[in-house]
């Protein structure tokens, strides 16, 4: 009888081990918990609706960008696109030393209608080539950073410009409702009096940020 007990609390445990789901070792709040499973992570469902934080390095200039995309029809996205680009202005240097001094501030800032183009249907690959374009009207402006705050908002001075974009990037869906994004683009910005040092901010730039999905 001992023995028919012992066997039969074997069998017992052994089925509810079985039964019990594996522990998965928790993630820092900071990283989703489900993470490269084929059976949750999907482009379609991702570009539904999503943001994207980036940083920007161009020709004369840094800075960054926020935008919004909505899916369109097919592999079709388009979105709105802001950037905040600081761009260098009048350049100092101090007796024996080399050290640039900035006494203004310039910025370019954008304002992009984008389309964002997917060139792979594969919903439950991790990666997403794609071709992104924008055009729109571009703010320039200058403010003299001599006085306080107060003087340097009244020494603002604008100018609206216009430019576009055409690009090429890669989005690597790492979670759920997360992805990594860069691109590399060509730009072209206008404007009727030029801004800071350089005479034209047209050329290659390089940006890299953060995607998030939003299921409203």
């Amino acid at each position: 009888m001992k023995r028919l007990l012992s066997i039969f609390l074997l069998l017992a445990a052994g089925s509810m081990l079985l039964a019990q789901e594996p522990v998965r070792q928790s993630n820092p709040q900071w990283f989703p918990d489900r993470t490269h499973d084929p059976s949750q992570l999907r482009w379609d469902d991702f570009y539904e609706q999503n943001g994207t934080g980036r940083i920007n390095m161009g020709a004369g200039y840094v800075g960054s960008s926020v935008a919004y995309f909505q899916k369109g029809s097919g592999r079709l996205l388009y979105g709105l696109n802001i950037d905040l680009l600081a761009v260098e202005t009048v350049r100092e240097l101090l007796p024996n030393r080399f050290v640039p001094v900035y006494r203004e501030t310039a910025l370019i800032v954008p304002l992009w209608l984008t389309l964002k183009i997917r060139l792979l249907q594969q919903p439950h690959s991790t990666l997403s080539p794609y071709l992104i374009s924008g055009i729109g009207p571009t703010w320039g402006l200058r403010i003299h950073n001599d006085g306080d705050f107060f003087d340097a908002l009244g020494s603002i001075q604008g100018q609206i410009g216009a430019g576009g974009f055409v690009g090429a990037g890669i989005d690597y869906l790492w979670a759920e409702d997360w992805a990594l994004s860069m691109d590399v683009r060509y730009n072209v910005i206008r404007f009727d009096n030029p801004l800071g040092l350089e005479e034209s901010y047209d050329g290659f730039s390089f940006s890299i940020g953060f995607m998030r999905a939003f299921d409203w």
